[in-house]
């Protein structure tokens, strides 16, 4: 997984969150509903895995530009924002969220890893 050496363009042309999202509905389900790994086609596991680490990428990018941005927002003389506060409270609440999803992504590419562990090709 390597990094955008070209900041300031896009990594990918593509969507990687999109495009994950469209490859979650490809696995199989347990009844509870969890993702059945063991049921799941290897060679899809693979491609999932794949789509996983771009997405990883594509979002740590995304949270460190807004951390730069964040760095940019002038402050006044108090020391407080000079941006209306609703927004970077908003914005504040996307990280958080955006936060989750890379803990859950990198969860689920750990288990198509290990379930790909006696997988050859």
């Amino acid at each position: 997984m390597g990094s955008n050496q070209n900041p300031g363009r896009s990594a990918t042309h593509r969507a990687p969150l999109r495009d994950l999202c469209a490859m979650l509905c490809l696995l199989p389900k347990t009844a509870d509903p969890r993702i059945d790994f063991a049921e799941a086609d290897p060679e899809l596991l693979l491609a999932l895995a794949s789509q996983l680490d771009l997405t990883l990428d594509c979002l740590h990018q995304g949270i460190a530009g807004l951390g730069s941005l964040f760095a940019c927002v002038p402050q006044d003389d108090a020391g407080n924002a000079a941006a209306p506060r609703q927004s970077i409270a908003s914005a504040g609440s996307l990280l958080a969220d955006l936060g989750q999803v890379l803990l859950y992504i990198h969860e689920l590419s750990i288990a198509c890893r290990s379930h790909l562990a006696d997988y050859a090709p």
